[in-house]
């Protein structure tokens, strides 16, 4: 729509369920870490959600700081309060995997559902980006502000559409800021084994391209995963890349990439035969001096000019 020249950009969404999180303490975790130490594990958990969010058929809206902003329902999807709240149970998992393996840094979530209409929309001229407004987002926001450290506390739309898949327990009335009193639900569990409409191969996949390990980043791992995977397919031999050549499935670009490869291969074995880290010297053989015509007597000379 912007590339169309759309002035006003706003979209009205009639049922979605919107997921709020916020890490418990997080303030004051910041201040006994460093800036990279903080980035590094903000960015493996919001990765591995990101990923979580394709699977459970989601969108991320945005992330400020430690809070991180989900909607499902914008694609239309009619088990979408059920994804969504799927999601949620999986978010705690990724956070005690987290703690499992962390032995400096101890992580809680706070994190609030709730279901309504909203409006999404692009404002401004400068770092665009699409944002949802109404109040089902503001209710949203609150079921997380008010719930408790290490739970997922939804509203009661939410509890009516998800109680046959999900169990919860019953917290009671509490006051919403702006909106009075509301009856809210704790999660607990499936009340199934695999009660996700999201396929459990895929949802392992996922824990093992981003499991959580400190000191390493999920780009990282997610980078040496598809480097086994790549390894694990051998590149063409030279007659069959001749043979590729001459085929009517002919790819020029798998070609160069190939040879690309090779050559990439061949430096990196250059390197190493160096013993002290530097380049072995490649020498080439000096071709042969071409042949010295024979010395022509001047009786000879002067048969080939006569001639």
């Amino acid at each position: 729509k912007l590339r169309n020249n759309e002035k006003v950009i706003a979209d009205h969404y009639d049922d979605v369920t919107i997921f709020f999180s916020d890490i418990v303490g997080f303030t004051a975790l910041c201040e006994t870490l460093q800036p990279k130490d903080v980035v590094d594990f903000l960015n493996d958990i919001f990765s591995e959600m990101d990923l979580l969010t394709s699977l459970y058929n989601m969108d991320r809206i945005r992330t400020i700081g430690d809070s991180y902003f989900a909607v499902g329902g914008m694609k239309k999807n009619k088990d979408h309060c059920i994804n969504v709240v799927g999601f949620a149970h999986e978010v705690m998992k990724i956070l005690e995997d987290f703690n499992k393996r962390s032995a400096t840094i101890k992580l809680n979530f706070r994190v609030g559902i709730h279901r309504g209409n909203v409006v999404g929309s692009v404002i401004g001229t400068k770092k665009v980006s699409f944002d949802l407004w109404g109040s089902a987002v503001n209710i949203a926001s609150r079921m997380e502000s008010t719930g408790v450290a290490g739970r997922v506390q939804v509203s009661q739309a939410v509890y009516e559409k998800a109680k046959s898949v999900y169990s919860f327990e019953d917290r009671g009335e509490i006051e919403i800021k702006g909106i009075g009193m509301m009856h809210t639900y704790m999660l607990i569990g499936p009340k199934q084994a695999k009660p996700f409409t999201v396929d459990p191969a895929k949802l392992n996949r996922t824990r093992t391209i981003f499991s959580l390990r400190p000191g390493s980043s999920s780009s990282s791992l997610a980078k040496r995963h598809i480097t086994s995977l790549s390894q694990s397919t051998p590149s063409p031999s030279p007659k069959e890349k001749v043979k590729m050549r001459h085929s009517k499935s002919f790819d020029a670009n798998k070609l160069r990439r190939s040879l690309r490869q090779d050559g990439e291969e061949g430096a990196s074995e250059d390197e190493d035969d160096g013993g002290d880290g530097g380049r072995a010297e490649q020498t080439r053989p000096t071709p042969p001096p071409p042949p010295t015509p024979p010395l022509r007597t001047p009786a000879a000379l002067h048969r080939s000019l006569s001639s």
